[in-house]
């Protein structure tokens, strides 16, 4: 059987689909003599040939009702017949198969064991299986910034490469079986320390299971579901970087394990997600103690789902966008100041903290706005280690909360302009080691080809806290960014 088959796929695609229709056709004629009334009657009119050829033939016993040599030929003819329609249809169900699946690969532009490849601009290179069941998407990104920043009459100038990233992404034997892995190797990503990298370069690596609509399962290493600002892309913002707000307060990366649906129950006006993860961040190996991350959030669209994971409204909307959505996260057993991220407290504890958020974002004819909401309070579970002046110092838990608004509008151009701005507030709470922060920013942005994929944007930013609006920081970026 094997030699056949390699015989077979040996052929030119034209000759087997040549061939798959001859035998069809035979199929078809077989099945018509089969069923026709002349062979039916040719069968039933067959004289039968006895087994005990002559010899005498011995007489029915007394009582018994002979059947005669023609009905019993008819019914051995009958079921024959209706024996060989089956088998008639049954192969001509097969050939029809196996025209399909020839067609099938036709369409797709070559044999079974031959993959599809192309390409699409902002979208990267994709390769597939021929019966699309597997396939591999690669997609690069990265962003050239210039930097020109100062405070107390003091300036710096100089430029950074503050993303580079590699994605591949596609599915696995399945629709129903999705992954993805992105490498990061700019030096902020990776993170470096006197020349040193400190960093693994892996930022996410996860598999979905979508076998279920209203309840998808998400393994490994991938951004935090809890504020909306991380879980948009740093690729669809529509300011050259987040806000100060959410350096503060976001979860970043982690790796465990999450439920979660765009449309549970069918309903795509809803997005949830649950989570529970390690609670120490993206790339740790070590597991110390029982402490773990649990997250839930909602999202909610009533005006109906469209792109809301994506700043500015290069749609230009015709009709209301909105998208509301809020989370809660307890982190247990906590080894940084901020959560997953910040510094280790000098005293060498933990704490535990309990993290609440609410954000929305609005798109219309090129106006887009977006919002959040953030606050946490934690208790710390002190350690004993000394601080660096040899003194055993207890940490106040980072307690605080923090909101930003920003608004952008893309200007009725036939280039896509967008103005946008943006404030943000940090404030402490109580008994905390959180200090108070403000920014304000102005920005433009220009969508070249009009998406995200490559777009020139500039910001011009002051940020204070405590000491006042003239003693802060103020900072000039522009920014470009290539996805191919």
């Amino acid at each position: 059987m094997g030699s056949t088959t390699a015989l077979w796929r040996s052929l030119p695609l034209n000759t087997r689909r040549q061939g798959m229709r001859c035998l069809q056709f035979v199929v078809s004629v077989a099945g018509l003599l089969l069923a026709s009334p002349a062979h039916a009657q040719e069968a039933a009119e067959e004289e039968p040939v006895s087994s005990n050829a002559g010899e005498e033939q011995v007489p029915e016993e007394a009582g018994e009702a002979p059947e005669s040599a023609g009905e019993e030929a008819a019914t051995e003819a009958a079921a024959d017949l209706v024996a060989a329609q089956e088998a008639a249809a049954a192969a001509q169900a097969s050939a029809d198969d196996a025209l399909a699946r020839v067609a099938a690969l036709e369409a797709a532009g070559g044999d079974e064991d031959e993959v599809g490849v192309g390409f699409k601009g902002g979208k990267g290179l994709k390769i597939s299986s021929a019966d699309g069941r597997y396939s591999l998407n690669t997609h690069m990104r990265g962003q050239f910034k210039a930097i020109l920043e100062g405070d107390d009459g003091a300036g710096a100038l100089g430029f950074q490469l503050r993303r580079a990233r590699l994605t591949f992404s596609g599915k696995l034997g399945s629709e129903d079986v999705g992954y993805k892995v992105q490498l990061a190797f700019a030096p902020g990503d990776v993170g470096t320390k006197d020349g040193v990298v400190t960093t693994s370069p892996l930022l996410d690596w996860y598999v979905d299971f979508k076998q279920f609509d209203s309840a998808n399962i998400r393994v490994g290493q991938y951004k935090v579901p809890y504020t909306r600002e991380q879980l948009i892309s740093s690729s669809a913002l529509n300011l050259v970087d987040r806000s100060l707000t959410h350096s503060e307060f976001t979860l970043d990366r982690d790796i465990g394990i999450t439920v979660h649906s765009k449309a549970p129950g069918g309903v795509d006006k809803v997005r949830y997600a649950a989570a529970i993860m390690s609670g120490e961040g993206r790339n740790k190996t070590d597991v110390v103690d029982l402490g773990l991350l649990y997250v839930a959030r909602v999202d909610v669209m009533p005006l109906g789902s469209f792109k809301d994971m994506k700043m500015t409204d290069l749609a230009r909307s015709e009709t209301p966008k909105v998208a509301v959505g809020a989370a809660v996260a307890w982190l247990d057993e906590a080894k940084k100041d901020e959560g997953i991220k910040g510094n280790t407290p000098s005293d060498g504890g933990t704490t535990d903290t309990l993290n609440v958020t609410a954000d929305w974002i609005f798109k219309l004819k090129g106006f887009s706005t977006h919002g959040a909401v953030h606050w946490r309070k934690g208790t710390r579970n002190p350690g004993t280690d000394l601080n660096d002046n040899g003194e055993y110092v207890v940490d106040d838990p980072r307690d605080g909360w923090g909101w930003f608004v920003q608004a952008g509008w893309l200007l009725p151009l036939e280039q896509n302009v967008d103005v946008v701005g943006r404030f943000a507030q940090v404030r402490g709470l109580g008994e905390t080691s959180l200090s108070d922060a403000n920014e304000v920013t102005l920005g433009l942005g220009w969508y070249i080809n009009g998406a995200h994929t490559l777009k020139l944007q500039g910001d011009l930013a002051h940020t204070w806290g405590d000491e006042g609006v003239p003693d802060g920081e103020t900072r000039l970026w522009a920014q470009l960014q290539v996805a191919y």
